[in-house]
């Protein structure tokens, strides 16, 4: 099962399995995992389930997204009676929240605000509404680049100080 840090069980978390590396061992270079064919979905109970994994691994290597929660890596061990009730914690991360004003204080509606340099994590992104609010959320502990684009402004980035 994939549960939030208190336990509860977490729907749509996306699992993709980690490509595997050579770790030294050329045998393994051309075995692959793509997102687009081999991702699995949670069900309401957060119950989840891989039958690709080939059986001489010893674990394998996840990858939890889901849009409220930060990119979560974890590992699981393969053919082990565990191996089939292993309960995955995906981290609920920390929610960036702000409005977007232009340069007499008032709010820009529709302007993106979007996380950039967050090295192959998905791409977090959000509108601000009427008001030029936005929020983030998932956003990985750790300096926050923000960049804001909007119709008829010069793209504006902001470095957030570290998050942990």
């Amino acid at each position: 099962r994939v549960v939030d840090e208190s336990g509860r069980p977490v729907p749509e978390v996306k699992l993709n399995v980690k490509r595997p590396g050579t770790d030294g061992d050329w045998s393994l270079e051309h075995i692959d995992f793509h997102p687009r064919d081999s991702a699995v979905q949670t069900d309401e109970s957060g119950r989840w389930s891989l039958s690709y994994i080939p059986k001489h691994y010893d674990k394998a290597g996840l990858q939890l997204t889901h849009p409220d929660f930060m990119v979560t890596r974890t590992e699981v061990p393969v053919g082990r009676p565990e191996s089939t009730s292993a309960t995955l914690v995906i981290q609920r991360g920390f929610i960036v929240s702000g409005t977007v004003k232009d340069e007499s204080g008032q709010p820009v509606q529709d302007a993106t605000v979007r996380e950039v340099h967050n090295f192959g994590s998905r791409k977090l992104s959000a509108k601000t509404l009427a008001d030029g609010a936005f929020t983030l959320k998932g956003v990985t502990p750790g300096e926050v680049q923000l960049v804001v684009q909007a119709k008829g402004f010069a793209p504006q980035a902001k470095q957030l100080p570290a998050f942990c």
